[in-house]
């Protein structure tokens, strides 16, 4: 099977006081959020079922890297999961992959476990996460453009 993953975009980073981390990335680095925001509460599944979680985002994009900071704020998540059992940390690496359903096989090949999936709040991409902590210290982001953006929610994008 041809590798799906083309690009690193993304390191996520599960925080309990959102606001702290932003204060802290300009005191350290002088940079702001290029963006902050509620997940969707539409286009959820937590292991395979409806989800109805939900996170306050910050997103930076630094030094050729976006750093995606998660609070999680009601639900169940991988998220919650994640701060419950290890405190603040290293969630994720998002890949930007070529074909979704190949991806996803790669990924259960791998015997890697999809945990989560939504879709991105102001863009037309799809995202999954796939439980490969036990292998690799933290849980891989599937992400991809969606075949059809006007099933998003928030399309057209940039309007209202």
């Amino acid at each position: 099977m041809e590798n799906q993953f083309v690009e690193m975009t993304q390191v996520g980073i599960v925080v309990r006081d959102l606001d702290a981390v932003i204060a802290n990335m300009k005191k350290i680095f002088g940079c702001e959020p290029s963006f902050v925001g509620e997940t969707l509460k539409s286009s959820r599944k937590y292991f395979g079922k409806e989800g109805n979680f939900a996170a306050r985002i910050a997103l930076f994009d630094f030094c050729n890297i976006q750093f995606e900071y998660m609070m999680p704020t009601e639900g169940e998540s991988i998220w919650q999961d994640f701060l419950d059992e290890h405190g603040e940390g290293l969630q994720h690496v998002s890949f930007r992959v070529k074909n979704y359903d190949d991806a996803a096989a790669q990924m259960a090949q791998a015997g890697a476990v999809a945990e989560m999936q939504g879709l991105a709040m102001a863009r037309p991409v799809r995202w999954d996460f796939f439980n490969t902590e036990p292998m690799l210290g933290f849980s891989v982001e599937c992400s991809s453009p969606m075949e059809h953006p006007e099933e998003h929610p928030k399309y057209p994008f940039g309007k209202g």
